[in-house]
């Protein structure tokens, strides 16, 4: 998952109620780190601090909304 695409799906849940308080702060958290970085370096602190971390959290929210038939 990039940056930019974890940042939409961010977006997303905050509209579909399908997340809890500790999701909605790992992204609030996430996203404040990474946009004090220039534009053109977000993606490379992405990949390396938080993607591997975070990426699991969101399979396991989409797989939630998959099966709850959204």
């Amino acid at each position: 998952m990039k940056y930019k695409e974890f940042r939409k799906w961010c977006e997303a849940r905050t509209t579909d109620g399908y997340w809890g308080i500790t999701e909605a702060m790992v992204c609030v958290r996430a996203i404040t780190e990474i946009d004090k970085y220039s534009i053109f370096k977000r993606e490379k602190i992405w990949q390396e601090n938080y993607a591997e971390y975070i990426t699991p959290l969101v399979d396991c929210i989409n797989l939630k909304i998959e099966e709850l038939g959204r």
